[in-house]
């Protein structure tokens, strides 16, 4: 089963404002293969449709440890989506 960690960082997410400019949101996909991707591009895509505001960043698993993303912005975790590989 794959799946995706959503993970919020930036003003709104730091100081708590009511009312966001904008919504820095991560989506951290688990492998460099293109069902793993596919599954961050839909995640994306929903995402964006449902909240006008974000500014969605995507990586891998591997690039967010390379990169150290989520200590380095302070990011805090929103939710894990999986995915049933039968109906993806």
């Amino acid at each position: 089963m794959r799946s995706v960690s959503i993970y919020g960082f930036g003003s709104f997410f730091a100081s708590g404002v009511s009312v966001p400019g904008d919504v820095d949101i991560l989506i951290v996909h688990e492998r460099v293969d293109p069902e793993s991707i596919d599954l961050a591009l839909r995640c994306k895509a929903r995402l964006a449709a449902s909240i006008p505001a974000a500014h969605l960043t995507i990586l891998s698993e591997p690039e967010e440890r390379e990169m150290d993303f989520i200590r380095r912005s302070k990011a805090t975790f929103l939710k894990q989506l999986r995915a049933d590989p039968e109906t993806s």
